[in-house]
């Protein structure tokens, strides 16, 4: 609590674990968490940077969330890795990376506030970036070429989504899809 963290790696370093974030259960903490210049690679099934729902039995709440210059990739096409996966998450923003060859860049669920995704590559992945039960969502500068979907919006029935997106070039089966959203 309190403390300004940066996780930083090296370009000619590789990282195949995951990172679990715990936000203690305190979304308005003013304490930043950044990942900076990371090389994610793996060929076994895992998230790289994870906030689950729940961490030790208690809501996770990680909050601001920063994801700068990080590369998350598999040596061949392996749709049971996922880059970044952060649920119930507080303003997170995910800048300069890259994705190639695994599931997705992002899954990002049940957040409150803004997401900023900005400058972002996918490269042979299945999809770009899930965004689920979120309240913003501002996108741009993205490059997503994936086999299934580029961006997913699913919305909830009681909360009004708004999501931009602007100066992209996606490049996928169905580019933007929309479902179970508000109709307000």
């Amino acid at each position: 609590e309190g403390v300004n963290v940066v996780v930083a790696g090296a370009e000619e370093n590789t990282f195949d674990g995951t990172i679990t974030v715990n936000g203690d259960a305190r979304y308005d903490g003013a304490e930043t968490l950044k990942f900076e210049g990371i090389n994610f690679k793996s060929n076994a099934k895992k998230d790289f940077i994870s906030a689950p729902t729940k961490y030790d039995g208690r809501y996770n709440y990680s909050h601001n969330v920063t994801v700068d210059g990080c590369t998350f990739s598999s040596e061949a096409y392996n749709e049971e890795i996922v880059g970044i996966k952060l649920q119930t998450t507080y303003k997170a923003v995910i800048m300069n990376c890259k994705a190639e060859n695994i599931h997705s860049l992002a899954q990002i669920s049940s957040t409150d506030n803004e997401i900023v995704i900005e400058n972002v590559e996918v490269v042979n992945c299945k999809n770009g970036l899930g965004l689920g039960n979120i309240a913003k969502a501002v996108i741009n500068g993205a490059k997503i070429n994936a086999k299934g979907y580029g961006i997913r919006l699913d919305g909830e029935k009681t909360r009004t989504v708004a999501a931009t997106i602007e100066d992209s070039e996606i490049k996928a089966y169905i580019p933007v899809n929309i479902r179970r959203m508000n109709n307000e």
